[in-house]
Order: C-alpha cells, then sequence, then structure tokens
C-alpha cells in the first residue's frame, strides 16, 4: 500500500499546489543557452516527493523537447509569504509563484494569462469556473482551479454493525437526513463502553464553520448567501443547528466538547469508540499517518435536512499559481505558458490524486482511475461531482460583522439562545457589513454576486 502523505490542518488544505514560482532574477538559462529555465517555488512539503518524481519525467521529456527546463523548489512553508515578498521587493522573485491576487495585480507584480501566448485558447477550458475575485481580478484571469477539497460524513462500520444499523446486505447504513443522523447518534451510543454516536470539537476555533455553516448548501442550495435573491438567508441552519443540540440533550455527544479541539477529536475517532464524525477530504491522510484508524470506516455524504431534497455539498477550490510580469521579459511568455501548462495539467492531476495528495476540481478528470488500495480516498473523490463552492459573497465592513464560531459555541451551544435568535443576529449584521462596505466603496457593485441562474439541485 502507499504511503499516504500526511495533511494535517484544515489550513494546510484550501492552497495545496498553489505555491509555486519562478526567479526571473536569476540566469534563466541553464548550460545550454537555448533551453530556457523555470524557477519554482513551493510552500507545500507534503507534495514534494511527488512534484520532483513529476518534475524529472517533464524534464526529460516535454521540457527537453520544447526547450525548457523547470526548476522547482520547496521552501519553507511557515516564512513563505514573506520570503516571497521580500524576493519580490528585491526584484529576484521566481516566475512562477502564489500570493494574495488583488495586491499582486495591483502592484504589477504578476500578469494575466490571458496577455500571453495561447493563454486565451488555454482558459476555454476553464471558462465555467473564471469567476472575478477568485481566478480573476478586473476581467482578467490571472490562475485556474487546480484541487478540491470535499466534505463528507465518516462513520465507524464496525459500531454500526454492532448495533444493528446495516442495510438488506448486512453492510454499515449511514444516516441520510438530520433527524437519522440524530436516531443513529443515539442507537450507537453506550456509556458504559465509552461509545457515543457522536463527537464534536467544539473548541476547534472553526467548528461552527466546519461543522454546522458548511454543511448548509447540502441542505438549502447556498451558503448563507442565496445568490438568486442577493440576500442572506441563514434560515437553514435552524434545524441543523437544532439536531446538534438535541443529541447533546441525548446523551449521543461524546463528553467535553467544549473543551475539544479538531486533532483530539479525530484521534477519539481514529480510537474506535466514536460511531460519526464530520470531516474534510484531507481528514484521510490523517486518518491514515497521523492518526491511524483502528476501525473500519467509510465516508458518505452529509446528511440533509427534507429527504429527497439534496443540493450539491459546500466544496474549497484551491487554484494554481500566479505568473511574474517581470519574467515575461526574463524568460519569455512561451516557455512560462509551457510551464503552467504542464503545473496544471490533467496529467498531474492525476497522478497527485492516485497519490492520495489532492482531489481533482472536475470529478471528470479522474473517472476510471480506481484507488483501491485506499477506499476512503476513492469516497471522498466520489463527491466531488456531488460538490460546487458557493459563489462569492458580497464584501463586507468588518466592523459589523461577528464571530460566527465564537457566538455560536457561547450563546447556542450553552444554551443562552435559540439557533433561530442567533440567525436572525447573523442576518442582521450581515446585511449591515454589506450596506456598509457598498456605502464607502459606491464604485463597486453591490449586485455583482447575483447569479439569478445558479442551481445546484442533484435529482435523487
Amino acid at each position: 500500500m502507499k504511503k499516504w502523505l500526511k495533511m494535517c490542518s484544515v489550513g494546510l488544505t484550501i492552497a495545496v499546489t498553489a505555491g509555486l514560482f519562478v526567479g526571473c532574477g536569476q540566469d534563466s538559462s541553464n548550460s545550454d543557452s537555448s533551453v530556457k529555465r523555470v524557477v519554482v517555488w513551493s510552500g507545500e512539503t507534503h507534495s514534494k516527493l511527488a512534484y520532483e518524481k513529476l518534475v524529472n519525467e517533464y524534464n526529460e521529456g516535454e521540457g527537453k523537447e520544447k526547450g525548457v527546463h523547470l526548476d522547482y523548489q520547496v521552501k519553507d512553508n511557515s516564512t513563505y509569504n514573506q520570503t516571497i515578498e521580500l524576493a519580490l521587493k528585491n526584484g529576484d522573485a521566481p516566475d512562477i509563484f502564489s500570493g494574495t491576487m488583488d495586491k499582486l495585480v495591483e502592484e504589477n507584480y504578476i500578469v494575466a494569462i490571458d496577455d500571453l501566448p495561447g493563454g486565451p485558447e488555454y482558459l476555454e477550458k476553464y471558462k465555467d469556473y473564471l469567476e472575478e475575485d477568485r481566478t480573476s481580478y478586473n476581467g482578467k484571469t490571472y490562475r485556474v482551479p487546480v484541487s478540491m477539497t470535499t466534505r463528507g460524513l465518516i462513520y465507524n462500520k464496525d459500531m454500526f454493525k454492532a448495533a444493528g444499523i446495516v442495510d438488506e446486505n448486512g453492510e454499515a447504513k449511514p444516516p441520510k437526513t438530520w433527524a437519522e443522523l440524530r436516531e443513529t447518534a443515539k442507537k450507537l451510543t453506550n456509556p458504559e463502553k465509552k461509545e457515543y454516536g457522536i463527537i464534536l470539537p467544539a473548541k476547534y476555533s472553526n467548528w461552527y464553520g466546519s461543522d454546522i455553516g458548511e454543511t448548509l448548501q447540502t441542505s438549502v442550495g447556498f451558503d448563507g448567501y442565496n445568490p438568486v435573491t442577493g440576500e442572506y438567508d441563514y434560515s437553514g441552519i435552524i434545524p441543523i443547528a437544532q439536531t446538534y443540540l438535541d443529541m447533546k440533550a441525548d446523551g449521543s455527544v461524546y463528553p467535553g466538547a467544549e473543551g475539544l479541539d479538531n486533532d483530539p477529536a479525530r484521534a477519539q475517532f481514529a480510537a474506535g469508540n466514536i460511531g460519526m464524525k464530520l470531516a474534510y477530504s484531507f481528514d484521510v491522510g490523517v486518518l491514515t499517518d497521523q492518526f491511524p484508524a483502528t476501525c473500519d470506516w467509510g465516508v458518505a455524504p452529509l446528511p440533509v435536512t427534507v429527504e429527497g431534497e439534496r443540493y450539491k455539498s459546500r466544496a474549497s477550490i484551491s487554484m494554481s499559481m500566479f505568473i511574474n510580469s517581470k519574467s515575461v521579459e526574463t524568460v519569455g511568455g512561451e516557455a512560462l505558458m509551457e510551464v503552467f501548462k504542464f503545473l496544471t495539467s490533467d496529467k498531474v492531476i492525476q497522478e497527485l490524486y492516485k497519490e492520495g495528495i489532492n482531489l481533482p476540481y472536475d470529478a471528470k478528470l479522474v473517472e476510471g482511475i480506481e484507488i483501491s488500495d485506499n477506499p476512503q480516498w476513492q469516497a471522498f473523490a466520489d463527491l466531488v461531482a456531488q460538490s460546487a463552492q458557493p459563489v462569492t459573497q458580497p464584501k463586507t465592513d468588518a466592523t459589523y460583522t461577528i464571530s460566527e464560531n465564537t457566538e455560536f459555541v457561547n450563546k447556542v451551544w450553552s444554551g443562552e439562545e435559540t439557533p433561530a435568535q442567533f440567525v436572525e443576529r447573523l442576518e442582521e449584521s450581515k446585511n449591515q457589513a454589506r450596506a456598509s462596505y457598498y456605502e464607502m466603496h459606491p464604485d463597486e457593485d453591490i449586485n455583482a454576486s447575483v447569479k439569478p441562474d445558479w442551481n445546484v439541485k442533484i435529482s435523487e
């Protein structure tokens, strides 16, 4: 079985391959002056070995044929952003790299793909994924999608079978709705054996977002901002939050949720005494390497509020790197595009998937590729087709926003206020924050995030 590379923190999942660059301040040629040297920096150590293999193959094959040599370098992730900022100021930054798009564009550090040789034709493939403030800025495109992080319900098959929660074939049967999840958690709970139906890491700084807010789209079709109406609508959170409160009252939740962070929660699930937990696709690496699971576990789609009404679950799409604008002169647009196309190619995406590093941003890219030695990774990959990144929400004035996680834990989870009261406050703060921002920025379009045709409903 391949060694599945460790992905220990949520923070590392959102930009798995976005840290690649080339040094335009360095000599852009090898010993053969006709060969263009493109330097790439990455801050992602977990994918180092896989990229080294792919880059070596490229340099010995396609790159050699086209007179391009890709110099792939891995930098210290903890100081990566500072390293790039300093390199840009000193004029010796890499040719391809990641960072904050709007800032890089405004300071003229990166070049639009549209303006490079073959760029417009290359972007045709991504036309359904291009979006202002994600891939594009002021109508120009600077990066493209490369991978996706999906969400699912992981469950302990051994506990399910022991509790008789099985289908007609005797296989563990995960819940499809929030109501079923509550009832399932009850059946799985046995305090005498220290077994509990579900574990909730309420101390985790993003627990509300991870286990509640990010599950909303699956039930209502959007993640709090409705792009069809252009209004904030968090009412769908009420039944989901109430389910959590009901499970707490039932005694089905692993004790001490308020003091439990996500790593200890994942370790408890791995130990085999927890029935269910909400998880990200990168948790496969955690439960394989960091906390090896001692139980047979599976992955199911997120539950929905109403049976038969399912929408694509909220996903996070990681973007590619950027291309240094100065490198167009020192290296050449053609060579830069050749390397950029390779790094974002279907082949690279497929190989990283097979190595258990990244899921593809498009399910079609890995159709027919079976991962027999890691069924959980395969299961999360199957959820790509049932997932969609939500529309970019309107910009807001931070003065009026509230800390959703802190407010939910301190007031709703504690019983101080109801889910409905929390939702009312949340919607009010969001509306104030949006109105205030666009009052301060009248040149920006408040309706830029309105998408009348948005529809991610799944036929069941």
